[in-house]
């Protein structure tokens, strides 16, 4: 049963298209579930994440703390110049079981869902893995990049071939895990979604096994986990989403969630040319 002192998070895209509800499940896990232009995109799946052995996606309290909206523009390459992300967000506490209290970022636009975790402490701290599940509606098509040699999972590379969702676990010869993005061509016309991660620094690249189910869910070339010295902060898990393909190769989600550039490092641009590699 629930605890008296746990909530539930429910933020709505300010054109009212994207619905994401963050709770914690009769177990205790958190959980959350995604609503696209009103048809369920992803069904109820945990997030959570073990560091130092503590599994801190099973929780005791979750309350949101801060609930609030952003109007952020950044400049960009392509077809546009200037980038918007009108979007709601949310700050929320989490007492685990057992482990450190912590915190989850949520982001909610138009144009997809991405949260993250924020465990404040000090010092070398292994983090063992990650509870990140993603459930897409059965009847999907998923496109994914396949290399027929071990260099699959090495490289961010590939030939890309569409599978439906329910043989995923099983069409690569290289087996069932596969790298981001994953793109997922909805059904019924429902459009597309994307799962991928964005600000990925000081963290191990996260993969996706396709489980017999249909579940995706991430893990790492770590089997054994990773260290990190200091405060943990998790890369933005997005799920990307477009009604058309036109819009979502032109969804600017993963960049409008990337941190500025350092001012050390680009506190001049003359050096920079700006371009695309291929």
């Amino acid at each position: 049963m629930l605890r008296a002192d746990t909530e539930e998070l429910q933020l709505t895209s300010l054109d009212g298209t994207v619905h994401a509800r963050f709770m914690v499940d009769e177990s205790g896990r958190l959980t959350y579930r995604v609503l696209y232009r009103g048809h369920e995109v992803l069904a109820p799946a945990p997030i959570g994440i073990t560091v130092a052995g503590c599994n801190l996606g099973q929780v005791t309290s979750f309350k949101p703390l801060r609930v609030y909206r952003t109007d952020d523009r950044f400049p960009v390459r392509g077809v546009q110049q200037e980038s918007r992300l009108l979007a709601q967000r949310a700050l929320c506490f989490a007492q685990p079981f057992s482990g450190p209290s912590y915190g989850l970022q949520v982001v909610v636009a138009d144009t997809g869902v991405a949260w993250r975790f924020v465990i404040p402490g000090k010092g070398v701290r292994r983090v063992n893995g990650e509870t990140a599940c993603w459930r897409l509606p059965s009847a999907s098509r998923i496109w994914f990049a396949e290399r027929r040699s071990d260099w699959k999972l090495k490289t961010y590379a590939g030939e890309w071939l569409c599978a439906p969702l329910s043989d995923l676990h099983a069409v690569s010869p290289q087996g069932p895990i596969q790298t981001m993005p994953l793109v997922a061509e909805l059904p019924e016309g429902h459009g597309f979604a994307a799962i991928a991660e964005a600000a990925l620094f000081r963290y191990s690249g996260m993969r996706l096994l396709a489980e017999t189910d249909g579940t995706l869910r991430g893990c790492f070339t770590e089997t054994a986990g990773f260290e990190i010295d200091g405060p943990i902060q998790t890369p933005w898990r997005v799920l990307l989403l477009a009604p058309t393909l036109h819009a979502w190769v032109n969804n600017d989600l993963i960049a409008q969630l990337a941190p500025p550039p350092d001012p050390e490092l680009f506190a001049s641009e003359a050096w920079t040319t700006g371009g695309r590699s291929v």
